[in-house]
C-alpha cells in the first residue's frame, strides 16, 4: 500500500513538471491501473490549483469508476480558476471531471449535471458538450427535457452531443 501511495505521489508530481497532453493521458492510465489505492489521493488532487493534475485525477477516477468520487467530481466540474492559462488546462480539468461522472454512472450526477449543463450553454460551450455526452452516458431519462430544450442549438456541436445522448436515452 505504501508502494502504491508513493507512486501516485511520483506521477502527480511528473504530470506538474511535464505539463504535455500525452503524458497526462498516459499517467491517468497509470493511475487508474492502480486502482481502489489511488482513490483518496486522487479526490484531494481535484482541488489542486494546477488543471493538468486535476484532469488527470478526473480522468483516473473516471476510469476506475468508483462512486466515491462522484461529489468531488462534481465539485471538480464546477470549479473555476479565473487565471490564463496557456493550454486552457481549467477547462480540460472540467470537461474529463463531466466525462468522469459519465462513466461512473451514478444516478446522483444527473441533477448536477443538468444544472452544470445550464450554465455552462452560456458561459463555456466546451463544456456543454461533454456535460451532455455524460447525460447521455448515465441513461436517466431526467435528462430528456433539458437535452429536448436545446436540440436546436446553434453550435453544431451541441446538436450533435444532444444528438447522440438523446438516442441512447431513447432507445
Amino acid at each position: 500500500m505504501a508502494t502504491e501511495q508513493k507512486e501516485v505521489e511520483r506521477l502527480l508530481r511528473e504530470v506538474k513538471l511535464q505539463r504535455d497532453w500525452t503524458f497526462s493521458w498516459k499517467t491517468a492510465d497509470e493511475l487508474a491501473s492502480i486502482g481502489a489505492a489511488a482513490i483518496p489521493r486522487l479526490i484531494e488532487a481535484l482541488g489542486n490549483e494546477d488543471g493538468y493534475v486535476r484532469e488527470v485525477a478526473a480522468n483516473a477516477l473516471g476510469k476506475i469508476g468508483d462512486r466515491r468520487a462522484v461529489g468531488p467530481l462534481i465539485q471538480a466540474m464546477q470549479y473555476r480558476d479565473d487565471r490564463v492559462y496557456e493550454d486552457d488546462e481549467d477547462c480540460e480539468a472540467r470537461v474529463k471531471a463531466a466525462t468522469a461522472l459519465g462513466c461512473i454512472a451514478d444516478p446522483g450526477s444527473v441533477e448536477p449535471l443538468i444544472e452544470t449543463l445550464k450554465y455552462s450553454m452560456e458561459k463555456d460551450i466546451t463544456l456543454s458538450w461533454y456535460v451532455i455526452d455524460a447525460l447521455g452516458m448515465l441513461g436517466d431519462r431526467r435528462a430528456i427535457p433539458i437535452l429536448e430544450s436545446i436540440s436546436d442549438h446553434a453550435d453544431i456541436d451541441v446538436r450533435k452531443s444532444v444528438n447522440g445522448a438523446l438516442n441512447k436515452l431513447t432507445q
